[in-house]
Parts: C-alpha cells; sequence; structure tokens
C-alpha cells in the first residue's frame, strides 16, 4: 500500500505539461538570411585579412533585416552595436554574426574564440577561413556547423588537433 502511494505521489508531481526544449537543427529564415550574408563577404574578409561583422533583427511586422557589414579594419576582431542596443526602429536584435579573416598560426580561426561566446547573449554566427558557417547559441551553450548538403545544422566540436599538419613522409627513406 505504501509503494502504490509514494508511486502516486511520484506521477502526480511530474511535470507534464512543461514543453521540451526546442533542440531542432533545422536552417530557419534568420539562418538563411545570415548565412547568404556570410557567404557573399566571406572570400573579402579572407583575401583582405580583415574581420567583417553585423547584427540580426526581427520585426513580427516587418520581418528579418541583416545589418550590413562592418568593419574596423583589423585582422582579429571588429566592433559591432554592442548588445545593450536591443531595437532599432523597431526591430528587436536577435543576433550577431562576423567572419574571422585569414588564417593565422596563433589563432583558432575555425572555431568562436572564448569572447565570441561570452560576449553575447544572443544567437552568433561566424564564417571561418575555410569556409565554415558556425553558429552558436547561449540558451543551450552549443556550437553547430553548418552540412550544406543536408541543409541542417550538426553539433560541432572542434579539437585543435585537427588544425595540425600531419608529416606523412617516412622517416626511414
Amino acid at each position: 500500500m505504501k509503494i502504490a502511494f509514494l508511486l502516486i505521489l511520484l506521477l502526480i508531481s511530474m511535470p507534464f505539461s512543461k514543453p521540451a526544449p526546442d533542440y531542432s537543427l533545422n536552417v530557419t529564415k534568420v539562418d538563411r538570411a545570415v548565412i547568404k550574408v556570410l557567404d557573399s563577404i566571406n572570400p573579402l574578409s579572407v583575401a583582405y585579412d580583415i574581420e567583417y561583422g553585423g547584427n540580426v533583427y526581427y520585426s513580427p511586422i516587418r520581418g528579418i533585416i541583416v545589418s550590413p557589414p562592418q568593419t574596423n579594419h583589423n585582422p582579429h576582431n571588429v566592433l559591432i552595436i554592442p548588445d545593450n542596443i536591443l531595437t532599432l526602429n523597431g526591430f528587436v536584435k536577435i543576433g550577431n554574426y562576423h567572419t574571422h579573416a585569414a588564417s593565422n598560426p596563433d589563432y583558432l580561426d575555425e572555431t568562436f574564440s572564448r569572447q565570441d561566446t561570452t560576449k553575447t547573449y544572443f544567437k552568433e554566427y561566424l564564417a571561418t577561413p575555410m569556409g565554415k558557417i558556425l553558429k552558436y547559441d547561449p540558451r543551450f551553450g552549443r556550437m553547430l556547423i553548418l552540412d550544406r548538403k543536408e541543409n541542417k545544422w550538426e553539433l560541432y566540436y572542434f579539437s585543435p588537433l585537427v588544425m595540425e599538419e600531419i608529416d606523412t613522409t617516412d622517416e626511414d627513406d
């Protein structure tokens, strides 16, 4: 009898109405708008070794705006509108984007920097020197990479070891 009572209490206390978190990896309209801008500016960013960046805004009435890419002509940072400016002419800020310029052996260019993932409360998008598109979602603390063939996001686990050049020459030759 006591066991049945405890089971009933356990079932009653379980949160049935709480919705599951959104773990969807589908590419959204916002994602597509940002990807289009990143794909257009990334070749210039790599060629001139300059970071570019901007903001993403949304209005339920007027839709999505991705601000034009800005630069301060620096290969390792870009000034964008700070996170404390949340609205622009009726639009609400929902994200940031930037590029990582040309490859540099002193930096981990193919992933977000610590500053990229700790400075914002918004989704952060990144185009890398090798052409990858990454997205960081601070709500879930996860990093995603765009799978262009499947047009979906995948979880991204970056390892600096992958970036090291592997010597394939045989030492015995």
